[in-house]
């Protein structure tokens, strides 16, 4: 069994914005997200979502360099 992938961009790599929630929760299923990242995705405040960026600083993404993964940060950190 292949493991999804758990970088959110990997996830909705494709989807068309803007978005609301629950269309990047449909999109992120119908990629065959991982646990992890619906569960993340279903955490993230209702509304319509214009950017990846916007995604990302609505989970609270680390944003690297580019080239870099996105990270989520521990929750012992916050």
């Amino acid at each position: 069994m292949e493991r999804a992938p758990l970088n959110i961009e990997d996830v909705i790599d494709g989807i068309s914005f803007p978005a609301e929630k629950v269309d990047i929760i449909a999109y992120a299923a119908d990629q065959d997200a991982g646990p992890e990242a619906m569960n993340l995705l279903r955490a993230m405040p209702a509304g319509g979502y214009n950017s990846m960026e916007e995604i990302n600083a609505a989970l609270g993404l680390i944003e690297e360099e580019p080239g870099q993964m996105n990270l989520w940060p521990s929750k012992k950190a916050r």
